[in-house]
């Protein structure tokens, strides 16, 4: 099956005229392909997308979500919301994220609960900060990501998590990891979420600098079911031809 893509847009576009013409050109793009896409705009433009996504297969995600339905929250958007407009995923625990609003991952953790009660699938990201060889990745950091953030997690049968593997220093930076160590990652990965029971219903994504050029190599990893894409996303001949590479494999 293709691997899946989702589009995190970030703090982008700047107006609806140009998120517009940025979602016309993603449906372009996937438009009578056999590929999954998943677009993240921020919260101002998802009526916006979740409109225009009607009647194509590609599927909105929204960049974050609150702990709670409703309530005294300040700027904080709930799931209910999110449905309401039409949402179907949310970002949890983005490195960028984490950093701006402070968040722990008991913090993450409370998002995952909200976003699966509101029956909003969770893509669940995790990371580290330096660029590590092989032998050198901090696998405690990570496993306190995991089982911090999917701590007391329960899944029903129609329900799946998308965790999200992003070295936190090859974001931005045109980098990615080698594929060596993606493979190893994940597999430590798959081992962390054995013991928590969830590796059946967890599907693995990579990020971090994903584009034309890099996800060549990355599709050749078995291990990974998709790809978590930031600047690529906000750039139409780049992410058309990352569409056409990954629906063609």
């Amino acid at each position: 099956m293709p691997k899946k893509l989702f589009f995190n847009w970030k703090m982008n576009p700047t107006s609806s005229f140009q998120a517009t013409n940025l979602f016309e050109e993603v449906i372009k793009s996937s438009k009578s392909l056999s590929v999954h896409v998943v677009v993240c705009p921020p919260f101002v433009y998802l009526p916006l997308v979740c409109e225009m996504s009607k009647k194509t297969n590609i599927k909105i995600g929204s960049q974050d979500i609150s702990t709670q339905d409703s309530g005294s929250l300040t700027s904080e958007i709930s799931g209910p919301m999110l449905v309401d407009l039409g949402c179907q995923y949310s970002i949890i625990g983005h490195s960028e994220t984490r950093e701006i609003n402070h968040l722990t991952n008991q913090d993450v953790n409370k998002k995952i609960r909200h976003c699966l009660q509101s029956k909003l699938t969770p893509i669940f990201c995790i990371g580290y900060q330096e660029d590590k060889t092989t032998t050198d990745i901090n696998h405690t950091e990570l496993s306190e990501q995991i089982q911090q953030g999917l701590q007391d997690i329960r899944l029903e049968d129609d329900q799946i998590i998308y965790l999200a593997y992003e070295p936190v220093w090859a974001i931005g930076t045109g980098k990615t990891a080698d594929n060596s160590i993606i493979v190893e990652v994940t597999k430590f990965i798959l081992q962390e979420l054995k013991m928590l029971g969830l590796n059946s219903k967890t599907k693995i994504l990579y990020g971090g600098s994903v584009d034309d050029q890099s996800v060549v190599e990355l599709m050749k990893i078995e291990e990974i079911d998709g790809f978590l894409i930031g600047g690529a996303s906000l750039k139409p001949e780049k992410f058309s031809r990352i569409i056409g590479i990954v629906s063609s494999n």
